[in-house]
Parts: C-alpha cells; structure tokens; sequence
C-alpha cells in the first residue's frame, strides 16, 4: 500500500486515528481501546492489525505502544487537520495575504483575533486595528503598510507624541500619495529624532505592526483596502514578523530627513 493509500485509510475513520492518539503517550490494551474511542472490539483489533503491518503501532505484552514512525505519522497527521481548520475559519484572511500566507506560523490565530471585513461592516478590520493601536503603550512601532491612511495616521500620533522608537516601511507609489495628501504630518514626524522612514520599491500588498510584544497582521484587497487583520501575542508568529519585517527594510531605502 503506497502513502497516499495510507493517508487514506487514516482520514476515512476518525476510530483509526483515535487509536494512534490514545497510544501516543502510553501502551494500552485492546480492551481500553474500545472503551476509549467508543468503538467495537473487533474494529480495534481490525484497525490494529492493519496498523501493525504499516509499522505504526507494535505489541508489547499483550498492550500495544505506538512506533517512532507512527508518532511521526500522528504528529503530521495532525499539523495537516490543524492547518486545514485553521485556513478554512480565515480564508478570507489567507485569500487576500498573498504569498506570506504560505508560512505565516499558525500558533498565532489560536491566541489571537482576527476581524474580517462583511458586507455590513466593509471597515470593521480597520476600526478594530486603529481603536487597538491607539490604546498601546509601546518604546518601539516598526510598521509596513500598502496604504496612507488619515485614520493610521491619527492612531500613530500618540507614539510621535511620547517619543516611541518609529520605523515605518511604504512602497514608492504610497510616498508620493503622502508628499501630496499629508505633507504636514510628514514634516512633523521628521522634527522628531525617533521617526524612520523607508521607501521600498516593490508594490506592498499587506501591513504589518510591531510593538513591544504584540503584533498586527493586516490582508489588503488589491485596491489597498484592509480586509483583514490578526492581532497576536504569539512569540511565534512575533518572530516570524520581526524577521519579515527586517528583511523589507534591508531592501528598502531610508528617507533623508
């Protein structure tokens, strides 16, 4: 039987994978088994055998353990369920991130908030994430964003305001839509000593906002409205910003002041 054949027979019961999990941390017998996963006595052991020819499971003194192989199967097994569960309960999240959506860490959507746009609510994701913003206390906001926005503009104030480190990252055709529409709040934020700015010069199609321990993630539409946004804690998904997020800025170019 090849592994796709494998895969298979372990997502056609969810019996067979409460077998490998109920064996993941310790052996048990077949008896604790059918009481366990609900199930006959003749469907475990018809389920064991099967498992004990891919080498998932093995018999020791008359319980069973899982195999190294079958806790690897198990965990990657899992990972995929996670994955598909979490996709689908964001996939407008995920529709509108682009590429970043393909290894953005997921541990972050299970303690975090994501807020979606609807049709009764098109700015929902940007009231939410501007309303947040505006209540941090923070000494560092490094920030990327596809948009010039009056409403980020006035949640960012606060932290020119009180001297938290700034670095925000535009694309090309964002700094020329600022220079026209908000020449003011440029100059104001350049008399500071703690505001960088960083033009890249690729189009951007997402934001990222980076505090002391926090982070948004936003999704844009192709016309640079946020559709979504992620508000984490997650060290995970923080890192995996951060690094992102230093990576832009070692292509982009800093703005003399």
């Amino acid at each position: 039987m090849d592994s796709r054949e494998q895969v298979d027979f372990l997502a056609s019961s969810p019996t067979r994978l409460c077998l490998l999990r109920k064996l993941r941390d310790q052996p048990l017998d077949p008896s604790t088994l059918t009481t366990r996963c609900t199930c006959s006595r003749a469907t475990v052991h018809r389920n064991l055998e099967t498992v004990q020819q891919y080498g998932w499971v093995k018999s020791v003194n008359g319980s069973y353990e899982l195999t190294v192989v079958g806790k690897r199967i198990l965990d990657q097994f899992g990972s995929l369920l996670e994955t598909i569960s979490t996709v689908n309960a964001h996939e407008m999240f995920f529709q509108h991130l682009g590429d970043l959506g393909l290894d953005i860490p997921l541990a972050g959507f299970d303690s975090g908030t994501v807020v979606t746009a609807t049709p009764e609510n098109p700015h929902a994701p940007l009231q939410y994430c501007t309303t947040e913003i505006t209540e941090l206390s923070s000494e560092r906001y490094y920030g990327v964003s596809p948009i010039v926005s009056p409403e980020f503009n006035e949640s960012t104030q606060s932290f020119i305001e009180t001297g938290t480190e700034i670095e925000l990252i535009i694309d090309e055709t964002v700094w020329s839509v600022a220079q026209a529409a908000y020449p003011n709040d440029i100059a104001e934020a350049f008399e500071t000593d703690h505001f960088s700015l960083y033009v890249y010069p690729d189009d951007l199609s997402f934001g990222f906002a980076l505090f002391d321990d926090r982070v948004f993630v936003g999704a844009h539409t192709d016309s640079g409205q946020l559709q979504a946004c992620l508000d984490s804690t997650d060290e995970e998904l923080f890192d995996w910003v951060e690094d992102q997020y230093n990576q832009f800025r070692a292509e982009a170019d800093r703005v003399e002041r």
